[in-house]
């Protein structure tokens, strides 16, 4: 039985770290669409910076220009059409799109200008990328720290007023369980979402 082509690709965001891969698997399926917010398109594969977004969290000032700068570059068949287009390319039919319904897409932007968090309506899933990170890890003693709820590292977001708020905005969606891109473990049920969420709003 052979396998089907790729079709559709939703980004998230284009920190290096999420859409590395992006123009090889361009290359693997000439067809694909891809899928990004506008917002996040110049920086995804538009020539556009991230050193130069402007922020009010001063580790993202100090560490951005230590940290790698996207700088796609699309197969040169691409050139012409517009990756924020999930309907395809301007001015051409889509061969296939998301049936409505099955994947909804939120406006999350603190960790970067266009990021977008994605809502799996059938399984009830939330992909929160980097708004919401589940990671532990090893403490200065050696010994293994357990994941926990919280931030990507202070550097990496740009606008740290609006990350707290983008957890908020989660919190409130209708899901069962949220699926970090960077997490330990097999998920973080609604409640541990909402229960930091709360947190936040008392801080």
């Amino acid at each position: 039985m052979s396998e089907a082509p790729t079709s559709f690709a939703a980004v998230t965001h284009g920190h290096q770290d999420h859409v590395g891969t992006l123009p090889a698997l361009l290359e693997a399926f000439p067809t694909a669409q891809v899928a990004m917010h506008i917002l996040e398109a110049p920086y995804a594969g538009g020539g556009a910076s991230y050193w130069k977004v402007p922020t009010d969290n001063w580790s993202y000032a100090v560490l951005r220009r230590l940290l790698p700068d996207t700088n796609l570059h699309l197969p040169k068949e691409r050139e012409s059409g517009d990756v924020a287009d999930a309907k395809g390319p301007a001015g051409k039919t889509p061969e296939w799109v998301p049936p409505r319904g099955l994947l909804e897409y939120v406006l999350v932007p603190g960790h970067s200008p266009g990021q977008i968090a994605l809502l799996h309506r059938p399984s009830s899933s939330l992909l929160p990328a980097d708004v919401i990170t589940n990671l532990g890890g090893i403490s200065l003693f050696g010994k293994p720290v357990p994941a926990a709820l919280g931030f990507p590292p202070p550097g990496s977001s740009h606008n740290w007023t609006q990350h707290a708020l983008d957890w908020r905005a989660l919190a409130r969606l209708d899901f069962k369980t949220a699926f970090p891109s960077h997490d330990i473990q097999t998920g973080v049920p609604k409640a541990a979402v909402v229960e930091f969420a709360e947190k936040l709003a008392r801080s």
